[in-house]
Parts: C-alpha cells; sequence; structure tokens
C-alpha cells in the first residue's frame, strides 16, 4: 500500500487549540486538520489497524488508503 501525504502549514486561523482535529474526505483523499503534529492510527471497520498515519500542524492530505469506510478517532470516515 503506498500512502501519499501532503502538508500545508495552517496560517491566519485564531482561536484553534493546539489539540484540536478536524477529519473530512474530499474525492477519495482523507484530508486532516490538526493543532498539533501526531500519528493518527486508521481502523478498519472490523478493528484491524490499517495504517498509522503521520500528521503534522496544518492541514494533512492522505491519498492511497483506497475505497471503502475506516474508523479514525471513533467517527466512521467513507473514502469514495
Amino acid at each position: 500500500m503506498t500512502i501519499t501525504a501532503r502538508f500545508q502549514k495552517a496560517t491566519g486561523i485564531s482561536g484553534t487549540a493546539a489539540d484540536s482535529l478536524r477529519i473530512s474526505t474530499a474525492s477519495g483523499t482523507l484530508i486532516v486538520e490538526s493543532g498539533k503534529e501526531m500519528k493518527l492510527p486508521i481502523y478498519s471497520t472490523d478493528g484491524r489497524l490499517v495504517e498509522m498515519l503521520p500528521v503534522a500542524a496544518g492541514k494533512n492530505l492522505f491519498n492511497g488508503l483506497g475505497k471503502g469506510a475506516y474508523i479514525v478517532k471513533g467517527t466512521k470516515v467513507i473514502l469514495r
């Protein structure tokens, strides 16, 4: 499996807590916006660890997980 990540530093965002985390998807891409650097575990819906993603502070775009449903920080995420 190949995971491609692109990081963009957050700029001009006020009132963001250092531990904030926002997860969304668009066109098969997992988008993670984080207030701090971290490792983010991605699980299959049956509880298996699929990937441990390196997340930088700011906006992170991940391609390569493949279509399907995943559990990220306790939330079901669907990549199409």
